[in-house]
């Protein structure tokens, strides 16, 4: 009876392993990749990535709970990308860019994608060049302490509309140089709601960000 019992607990034990293996599937997985300017729709050559299965995201994890798959560059922004992968029931697949979060604005939280497994995934990633940019802000005609001017700008490929008026008036004879700071590059176009005298008018402003150039941003009002 014992040697019967043993038998039994063996065989579920080993239907259970089994069944338990037939979870984790090996496969293949294409992806297609497009990094582009979005103002130019050209690609951006060179951008390193790499793919892994983790147990969530990336940014959240240790070494130990993450499985290399591969890793290349992007040529004319562009890669073709087929690899083997296991279906882990509690594990995804990542690709990620890991060193282009300060070089180039995208309007996701960061460059990090999950690939459906065994299937043919296509991502397209459009880009802008993040650039210095100094603002120079100043009252050219003050006329008295109670001068006051808000401002709201919009990037004009990213926002659809324009954002919040800055929190803190500019008041008095204001003059003063901020930055640089970093912003998307492209063309940007700005509100500026000014009172003088117990007059308000609301100013519209454009200008330009480009790449490699020290963008200087003269606000005048």
């Amino acid at each position: 009876m014992k040697n019967l019992t043993l038998i039994c607990l063996l065989l579920i034990s080993t239907q259970t392993i089994t069944a338990c293996k037939k979870k984790i599937i090996s496969g293949k997985t294409d992806l297609t990749v497009f990094m582009y300017d979005m103002r130019t729709g050209e690609g951006i050559d060179g951008a390193q990535y790499e793919i892994f299965q983790s147990r969530g995201s990336y940014t959240e994890l240790s070494g130990s709970e993450i499985k290399e798959i591969t890793e290349g560059s992007l040529e004319n922004g562009k890669a073709d990308i087929n690899f083997k992968s296991k279906r882990l029931s509690n594990w995804v697949t990542i690709m990620r860019f890991p060193f282009l979060t300060e070089v180039y604005f995208y309007e996701g939280d960061y460059f990090e994608f999950v690939i459906d497994k065994f299937e043919k995934n296509h991502i397209e990633i459009p880009v802008l060049p993040m650039c210095d940019v100094t603002y120079h802000f100043k009252n050219t005609a003050c006329t008295s302490e109670s001068n006051s001017m808000i401002y709201k700008r919009r990037h004009t490929l990213i926002d659809a509309e324009f954002g919040r008026w800055n929190p803190i008036p500019f008041t008095g004879c204001f003059d003063q140089i901020s930055g640089p700071v970093q912003f998307p590059a492209g063309d940007y176009e700005i509100l500026m709601e000014v009172t003088k005298d117990g007059i308000t008018d609301v100013i519209p402003f454009s200008y330009t960000v480009h790449e490699d150039v020290n963008n200087i941003v003269e606000l005048f009002y």
